[in-house]
């Protein structure tokens, strides 16, 4: 978003990252810790890149919409990820669609018993920091912010738009890559089929919410965990559906965005706000 694109792909790129990182912890059985989680990381990383890069190039030389094209390559990816897991890789004598479990070597180490709290926390909050200096540090980060204000007036002056765009893109698909590989280095330990309730959609609403600020993601990012995981303990304690907190989650958003467009506005009429 801050850079004046928009990748609603990211969930794709979640689930094709997801299964590449379930693939090489199953695969690469015989290597250590230090070795297979790094490497499961980076190759997800890797996959997620490639298919952020795709929308980025149809943008930069098609013209063709990145919000269309991200939303169909999300089913792309999610019924090619379900072909993989029920056909090629499906795990013979189990019910459910699946990969192989992975290797104990490949299992982030878990920070708390009990608890589905892990190691890629700390990596969360690593990435927070690298993209908080990114943004407010670096080149990229200065020309990623004009064109997302204005990509005509960023062309004016010299920035390379495309590469902004497809920089962008593919580091989106990154993360979301990575993302995927957390949840089953982490908490799932296979790759299932539609295992995402929605991870990498939940990525709009906490970046709108935060105003594309990192700091700002970390925080909105606990209070969507905590309405999504609290929405599930209600419905389980007390009967109440768990779609209140989808509800809550979208008055939220109504109301931040609402204040948005009416600071757009009066910004449109000159006025001071």
């Amino acid at each position: 978003f801050r850079s004046g694109v928009f990748n609603i792909g990211v969930e794709g790129s979640l689930y094709l990252g997801a299964f590449a990182s379930a693939w090489v912890g199953f695969t690469f059985t015989n290597l250590p810790s230090f070795v297979v989680i790094p490497f499961s990381l980076i190759f997800s990383m890797v996959v997620g890149g490639i298919w952020g890069y795709i929308p980025a190039i149809l943008k930069v030389k098609l013209k063709v919409d990145e919000i269309v094209s991200t939303i169909m390559l999300n089913y792309v990816a999610i019924l090619f990820t379900s072909y993989l897991v029920n056909y090629p890789f499906q795990v013979p004598g189990v019910a459910n669609s699946m990969s192989e479990r992975i290797s104990k070597n490949a299992e982030l180490p878990r920070l708390m018993r009990g608890s589905q709290l892990n190691l890629s926390f700390f990596i969360a909050l690593a990435l927070i920091l690298i993209f908080y200096i990114v943004n407010s540090r670096t080149k990229f980060g200065y020309e990623s912010k004009v064109c997302g204000k204005n990509m005509y007036f960023a062309k004016a002056s010299g920035i390379d738009v495309d590469k902004i765009i497809i920089t962008s893109m593919v580091l989106s698909g990154a993360i979301g890559g990575l993302v995927g590989a957390l949840q089953i280095l982490g908490v799932y330990y296979r790759f299932y089929d539609f295992f995402s309730p929605g991870y990498g959609s939940d990525g709009i609403p906490i970046a709108i919410l935060s105003n594309n600020h990192p700091i700002g993601c970390l925080f909105v990012a606990i209070l969507f965990g905590a309405l999504r995981s609290g929405g599930s303990m209600m419905e389980l304690m007390t009967g109440i559906p768990i779609d209140l907190s989808n509800v809550l989650e979208a008055v939220i958003i109504f109301f931040v965005t609402a204040k948005i467009i009416l600071i757009f506005r009066k910004s449109k009429k000159g006025e001071v706000v």
